[in-house]
């Protein structure tokens, strides 16, 4: 079916799509410097809005065997996406896809009854649809914070001092251990982040003016300042599936192919079971990344820490990044961290 010559009515879409397609590529070429794919506000081009009106309108011929050649060339671009690192934009694409696909299905089985093939392409679309879907939804979560957060401070000196005391914060049905030095910034619903920023000669309390919170450190020289960029950020998005630990297992390497889309080049390179001392499980993934800023280039050495929560459908991400190679060593209070982790709602 896939391997046969598309029918005139194909050609006809697949040649207009190609059209708006031309179109989109001059457009985003020639307003590539003010667009914001990740604003609050997802907004489309004169051509993009002819090409979701072709996606969701056009009209095929409404025999069993058009209707199929339809639903395999939706798969074919829902793969091409898949394959794509996610956007909001991409998102918004695979769903319209997604939703012609739908359409595209029903009128098959109705035409046939039961046809395993519509049923095995349907299901595949479906898999990418949400895979791009969660993609998307983490990379707003956390790239949007995390890696906007580095652009507007990478030329702050840091520093961590001596961990003294930590304080409990609650995000839904979880708490968690966090050092007093990890200053609260950049915080919106079910994202939380987290990064103690330091001047070199600051005193105490101008640090703690600074960050709005309290610092520990004595004065520091420019020879005792770290130059590298820590972060902590906590995510919590619901999910449209059935959040349980059996799922995050069986959807590991889509969660790694997710973990990657983080950063233009990205590479997990460990994953293990965790598990804190309150018994909240989960899967934790380590991860080097290089991002660009302004022509240069940064390395990024990250950890995530995935866990379900079954009671209100909602995935954990506990991600600590540094960045710039800093000197102190993170690891050891964010595990202590992690082992904090106490569930108060079973």
């Amino acid at each position: 079916m896939e391997k046969r010559e598309k029918s005139a009515s194909l050609q006809a879409f697949a040649g207009e799509l190609e059209q708006y397609e031309m179109l989109i590529a001059k457009e985003f070429k020639s307003f590539r410097k003010g667009r914001k794919l990740w604003g609050k506000i997802l907004s489309l081009t004169a051509a993009e809005k002819q090409k979701a009106f072709l996606i969701q309108e056009f009209v095929f011929p409404g025999d069993p065997e058009s209707m199929m050649e339809a639903l395999l060339y939706v798969k074919s671009q829902m793969a091409a996406l898949a394959s794509e690192s996610s956007n909001r934009k991409t998102w918004y694409w695979a769903h319209l896809w997604k939703e012609r696909a739908e359409q595209l299905y029903e009128k098959v089985r109705i035409l046939t009854r039961e046809n395993t093939v519509a049923s095995q392409v349907y299901a595949e679309i479906v898999r990418n649809e949400k895979k791009i879907k969660n993609s998307a939804r983490l990379r707003v979560l956390l790239t949007g914070g995390v890696i906007l957060a580095a652009l507007s401070v990478i030329l702050i000196l840091f520093s961590v001092p001596e961990r003294k005391e930590d304080r409990i914060i609650a995000i839904h049905n979880f708490t968690f251990s966090v050092p007093l030095y990890w200053g609260e910034e950049g915080s919106r619903p079910d994202y939380y982040q987290y990064y103690r920023r330091q001047n070199a000669g600051q005193t105490a309390q101008e640090q703690g003016a600074f960050t709005g919170t309290e610092a520990y450190s004595d004065q520091l020289s420019d020879a005792e300042a770290d130059k590298g960029v820590i972060m902590l950020s906590i995510a919590c998005p619901i999910d449209d599936d059935l959040v349980t630990l059996d799922a995050l297992y069986a959807d590991n390497e889509n969660m790694i192919q997710s973990l990657e889309s983080w950063f233009p080049v990205c590479q997990v390179t460990k994953y293990e079971d965790f598990q804190s001392d309150d018994g909240v499980k989960g899967i934790l993934y380590s991860y080097q990344a290089i991002i660009n800023i302004e022509g240069t280039d940064y390395e990024v050495s990250g950890k995530c820490f995935c866990f379900p929560s079954v009671e209100d459908n909602r995935w954990f991400f506990v991600v600590v990044n540094s960045m710039d190679n800093p000197s102190w060593d993170y690891e050891e209070d964010y595990m202590e961290l992690l082992a904090s982790i106490r569930q108060t709602i079973h």
